[in-house]
C-alpha cells in the first residue's frame, strides 16, 4: 500500500486516488501517508481523518487544524527572523536570508463560512493553502481526506465532487494530489465511477482482514520469484497461525 501511495504522489497523470476499504483499513492508510510525510523533503502532506458526520462540521474541524498549523508556522518564522536580527547585530553571516520568512496570512472568511456549499468551501481551502506554499522547486500538496468513518456517504460525495469529477478545480491544483475513500462493504463511489470509466482517477482496494493477510502469505510462500528467506519467514508465520487455530 505504501508503495502504491508513493507512486501516486510521484506521477503526473492522476490527481485523485480512491481508497476502497473498511474503517479499520483507513487507519493503515493514514499511517502510511504519515510515514511518507516524514520521509519527504519537499512535498506537503495534509491529513484529515476525523469522523465525517456532516460536511459543515467536518470542514470546520479541518479549518481549525489548518489554522493551528499556520499559527505554529508563523511562530517559527518569527523566531527565525529574530535569530537573523540577532546575528546581524553581532556581525555574523546570515544563513537564513534565503528562506521565506514572511508570515502566512490567517485563514480568510471564505473558508470559515459554514453557510457556503461544502464543495465550494473545500475548493476555497485548496486555493488558500496553495498560496502558502512556494511555487519554486517541486513542492506538491498531498491531501488525505480519509475520514475514519462516514455517517453520511451522500454528503461526503457531494463535498468531494470537485476532486472526483475534476470540474471546478482551479489551475493551481495541478500540483495537488487527493486521497479520498469509499466503503468496501457499502460502496458509494467506486461502482458509479467504474460505470463512467473515469480515467482521471485511481482506485486502490485495501483489505487488511486476517483472511486476506493469510491468503497473501499463502501466495507469497508459493511464489518461486520471492526470495527464499522471505518465503521461509512466511512459512513460519503460516505455521504460527495454524498452531494458534490448532490446525495440526
Amino acid at each position: 500500500m505504501t508503495e502504491a501511495l508513493e507512486a501516486f504522489v510521484d506521477q503526473q497523470r492522476y490527481t485523485t486516488m480512491i481508497l476502497s476499504g473498511s474503517d479499520d483499513d483507513m487507519l493503515y492508510a493514514t499511517k502510511a501517508l504519515d510515514g511518507l510525510d516524514r520521509e519527504s523533503q519537499c512535498d506537503v502532506y495534509l491529513s484529515f481523518a476525523h469522523a465525517f458526520h456532516e460536511p459543515s462540521a467536518w470542514l470546520d474541524q479541518l479549518v481549525r487544524g489548518l489554522a493551528q498549523q499556520v499559527s505554529a508556522g508563523n511562530d517559527l518564522k518569527l523566531s527565525k527572523r529574530e535569530a537573523i536580527a540577532s546575528g546581524e547585530q553581532q556581525g555574523n553571516r546570515d544563513p537564513l536570508r534565503s528562506v521565506d520568512l514572511e508570515p502566512w496570512p490567517e485563514p480568510p472568511m471564505a473558508i470559515m463560512d459554514g453557510r457556503r456549499a461544502p464543495a465550494q468551501r473545500l475548493v476555497a481551502i485548496l486555493e488558500y493553502v496553495d498560496e502558502l506554499i512556494p511555487r519554486d522547486g517541486e513542492h506538491r500538496l498531498v491531501w488525505s481526506l480519509v475520514p475514519v468513518s462516514i455517517e453520511d456517504p451522500a454528503a461526503y460525495l457531494d463535498m468531494t465532487a470537485p476532486l472526483i469529477t475534476g470540474q471546478g478545480l482551479p489551475p493551481c491544483c495541478e500540483r495537488h494530489r487527493f486521497v479520498v475513500r469509499d466503503d468496501r462493504s457499502a460502496p458509494f463511489l467506486v461502482p458509479a465511477l467504474e460505470a463512467q470509466r473515469a480515467e482521471h482517477l485511481l482506485i486502490h482496494e485495501l483489505d487488511f482482514s486476517p483472511d486476506r493477510l493469510y491468503d497473501d502469505l499463502v501466495r507469497e510462500v508459493g511464489d518461486r520469484g520471492v526470495p527464499a528467506q522471505q518465503r521461509m519467514l512466511g512459512l513460519l508465520q503460516l505455521a504460527a497461525v495454524d498452531f494458534a487455530h490448532q490446525r495440526y
